[in-house]
């Protein structure tokens, strides 16, 4: 394997996504017209630590639901709707590590009660922090 001479370089820390994830990014929530709201969020990317174990975790427990399902010769019913949208919830909570331009504090409860009453947050939460862009500097 050969270094491309004549191309700029940089040090292989710098594309270290993991951890640039877990340092978050912060935006700033839009309304429907995509005018800034004076809200600021800062979330971790996707590729964080956190947000993989906690992916993993969830994946890991419905493998593990279907293995015993199956080994019983049972079917797995479908997850109710009301659980996968929780989830998404939860997921939007975890991504949060702070935000300024909202009275209440950043906690998860807060966090929680933002995501439930204003999907269009939990969804620009989402959005950002799946942007990798938004987490690795140019």
């Amino acid at each position: 394997m050969e270094t491309s001479q004549g191309a700029s370089s940089r040090p292989l820390a710098s594309l270290n996504l993991v951890r640039a994830s877990e340092a978050g990014h912060e935006f700033e929530l839009k309304n429907s017209a995509g005018d800034g709201l004076g809200v600021f969020i800062t979330v971790l990317g996707d590729h964080s630590d956190t947000v993989m174990a906690a992916n993993r975790k969830l994946i890991n427990e419905r493998r593990e639901r279907a293995y015993v399902a199956a080994k019983k010769g049972e079917k797995m019913a479908p997850d109710p709707i009301e659980d996968e949208e929780a989830r998404a919830i939860e997921g939007a909570v975890l991504r949060t590590l702070a935000w300024r331009g909202i009275d209440e504090p950043c906690t998860p409860d807060h966090a929680r009660l933002l995501y439930t009453i204003n999907p269009e947050a939990r969804g620009q939460v989402y959005a950002a922090a799946a942007e990798t862009a938004n987490f690795l500097a140019r």
